[in-house]
C-alpha cells in the first residue's frame, strides 16, 4: 500500500485512521519491527486530534516506568505531556498550558490493573491503546491473559454502543516477537497473521470482523537499518535481528512448515480441538495438520499428554531430526506445546 508509510518511511498512521473510519473499523492491529512509528505515530495521533484516551501496557510495572521522565513516550511528540501516578493502578496523562495548569487527556494502566479500579468510568474515552501487547518470551506470562484484555475492553466500552455512540477505538500495537500469544489468540487472528506472513501481504481489512491488519514489512527504515553497526556485528539469524530489522516473528520457527499431499498419509490420532497427527503411507514421515475426527483422540490435559508420550516414546526425536512437517506455523506451536518442547 503506497499511503501505508510516509516519505520518511515510518508508518503513516493518519491515513490508517482515516480508512478505519469509512469503513467503520474499530480494531487496529499493528505488528512491525522497532523503531517505525508505531507507538510515536499512535500517540501524536491521539495529541494531533485532541481525543481522551488510554494508554495501555501488560503490567504494572511497564506503566510505573512510563513516569520515569526519561521513559515518557511523549517526551519525543511534545514535551508539555507528562505522566505521573496517580494511584496504585493508574497514571495521569497531562498536558501542561502556557499558565502551567495541567489538563488531563488520558491516563495509563495495565492490562489487568484496569479490573481493579472501582468506580472506573471508561465511556470518557474515546480510544484505547495497547502497547507492546506481545511480550519477548523471556517476560513473565500472565495468566488467562487473553481473557483479561477482553475484561478490559468490556470495562472501558461500558453500554456505549447500546446507548447509540461510537465503539472505542482499540490500536494494537507490537514487535514480531510471537504469534503465538494470547491477544492475537483470542481475537482469532493467528491464522490469518500466518497467511499474510507467508504471502509478504502488509494490509488487510476483516470488515465483518471491524479489524485492520498491518503487517509492517515494507519500511524503507528497515531496509536502510542493514547498512547500521549493529546489524553489521549481530547474527543475522539472531531471533532479535529478525525481530526488530525484519519484522519476522522471531520465535516462531518456520522450518518445516509447508503443505503435504493428505493423500499419501494416513491419520494415526488426534489431540482435541489443537491438531491431528498423520503417517506418510511410504516411510516414517510425520505430518501435523489441523484437528481431524480419527481413531483415536486425545484430550488436552497433562494426563492424556503422558499417554500420548508413552504411546509414541520416539515423538520428540522425530521432532529435533526434522522427520515432522507441519500445515501451518499454529498448529506447529500448538504441537511444541503438547509434547514440551521449547
Amino acid at each position: 500500500m503506497s499511503n501505508l508509510y510516509l516519505k520518511s518511511g515510518y508508518l503513516n498512521v493518519p491515513w490508517l485512521d482515516e480508512i478505519t473510519e469509512k469503513n467503520n473499523i474499530s480494531y487496529i492491529v499493528i505488528v512491525g519491527s522497532r523503531q517505525i512509528g508505531k507507538t510515536y505515530g499512535t500517540l501524536k495521533l491521539m495529541l494531533d486530534t485532541d481525543r481522551r484516551f488510554i494508554l495501555m501496557r501488560r503490567t504494572q510495572t511497564e506503566v510505573d516506568f512510563l513516569t520515569n521522565i526519561a521513559l515518557n513516550p511523549f517526551q519525543n511528540i511534545d514535551d508539555t505531556v507528562v505522566i505521573k501516578s496517580d494511584s496504585k493502578y493508574t497514571a495521569r496523562i497531562d498536558k501542561i498550558d502556557e499558565n502551567d495548569n495541567k489538563n488531563q487527556i488520558g491516563m495509563v494502566t495495565s492490562l489487568k490493573g484496569i479490573a481493579k479500579i472501582r468506580g472506573f468510568n471508561g465511556q470518557v474515552f474515546s480510544d484505547l491503546v495497547f502497547d507492546e501487547f506481545i511480550p519477548e518470551n523471556h517476560v513473565t506470562k500472565i495468566r488467562d491473559e487473553g481473557d483479561a484484555f477482553i475484561n478490559a475492553l468490556i470495562t472501558i466500552s461500558g453500554n456505549r454502543e447500546l446507548e447509540g455512540r461510537k465503539p472505542l477505538k482499540v490500536w494494537l500495537l507490537a514487535n514480531a516477537n510471537n504469534i503465538d500469544n494470547p491477544i492475537l489468540e483470542v481475537m482469532n487472528l493467528q491464522k490469518k497473521f500466518d497467511q499474510m506472513v507467508i504471502k509478504g501481504q502488509e494490509y488487510s481489512l476483516l470488515k465483518d470482523k471491524g479489524i485492520m491488519i498491518i503487517n509492517a514489512i515494507g519500511s524503507e527504515i528497515i531496509s536502510k537499518r542493514k547498512d547500521s553497526s549493529i546489524f553489521k556485528i549481530a547474527n543475522e539469524k539472531s531471533k532479535v535481528i529478525q525481530m526488530a530489522f525484519e519484522n519476522e516473528f522471531s520465535y516462531n520457527d518456520k522450518e518445516s512448515v509447508h503443505k503435504e499431499d493428505l493423500k499419501q498419509f494416513y491419520v494415526i490420532c488426534s489431540v482435541r480441538d489443537k491438531f491431528s497427527l498423520w503417517m506418510s503411507r511410504h516411510d516414517r514421515h510425520l505430518h501435523v495438520y489441523k484437528y481431524v475426527n480419527s481413531t483415536k483422540i486425545y484430550n488436552n490435559n497433562d494426563r492424556a499428554k503422558k499417554e500420548f508420550l508413552k504411546k509414541y516414546p520416539d515423538i520428540r526425536n522425530d521432532y529435533f531430526k526434522n522427520n515432522i512437517t507441519f500445515s501451518d506455523i499454529i498448529i506447529k506451536e500448538n504441537f511444541r506445546k503438547f509434547i514440551d518442547v521449547k
